[in-house]
């Protein structure tokens, strides 16, 4: 079977998935209060995993290396 992966940013207004995932997954994760998660997002820092069109997963970033602009740090994945 061929899979569509893709991975797309998110935005603060969309970021529903992640935020129920996040709930759902806090002890795994930890805890990023909703209104972290929509900055985060704002920020373009929130991306989700699609696969077949469906959510699969996110990561959000980290994204203060000034010294490396392609860097970013994972704070959840």
């Amino acid at each position: 079977m061929d899979r569509d992966a893709r991975i797309v940013p998110v935005t603060a207004d969309d970021c529903i998935y992640e935020q129920h995932l996040a709930r759902q997954m806090t002890d795994e994760l930890g805890f990023l209060p909703r209104t972290a998660l929509e900055w985060y997002a704002d920020q373009g820092s929130v991306w989700r995993i699609r696969e077949n069109d469906w959510p699969a997963g996110f990561v959000v970033l980290r994204r203060d290396y000034s010294h490396e602009p392609r860097l970013a740090g994972i704070i959840q994945a």
